[in-house]
């Protein structure tokens, strides 16, 4: 989930400048931004929902589907497609939905982990738990 999502942010930003066009040079980074936060201001509240009246293993297995499915999506349209810059409005919207749904594949692999794995590992010691909580939303800052 972490590596996906790190594929992600690492690629993401050549295909989205590629795209823009020499007047526009931040209206694609802005268009994809929006559509991924509106998606998951939206979205997340009921995945999360959903997630917490699921087994957590299955859970955890989709959203790394989803990952997988959509970093391979967007691997195709920006690398194997060629020029991106040459590629229609079409293909940016689905780049666009492939993000979003990337998002909402690690937010939940994220909150599998946090929910149920680390109070099975640490239990009680609230200490413990907390200092392992922040070190694990520290990851991303690496």
């Amino acid at each position: 989930s972490k590596l996906g999502k790190q594929a992600w942010n690492m690629s993401i930003p050549y295909f989205l400048l590629a795209f823009s066009k020499s007047g526009s040079v931040l209206l694609a980074p802005a268009l994809y931004g929006i559509s991924k936060m509106v998606t998951q201001a939206t979205v997340a509240p009921s995945l999360g929902a959903w997630m917490d009246d699921q087994p957590r293993y299955p859970v955890l297995l989709a959203a790394m589907l989803v990952q997988v499915l959509a970093l391979s999506g967007y691997i195709y349209i920006a690398f194997v497609l060629s020029n991106p810059a040459t590629l229609g409005v079409h293909l940016f919207a689905l780049v666009c939905i492939l993000g979003a749904l990337e998002a909402l594949g690690a937010m939940l692999t994220e909150v599998a982990v946090a929910r149920d794995w680390l109070p099975t590992l640490f239990g009680q010691d609230t200490k413990t738990l907390s200092g392992v909580n922040t070190s694990l939303a520290q990851i991303d800052l690496l």
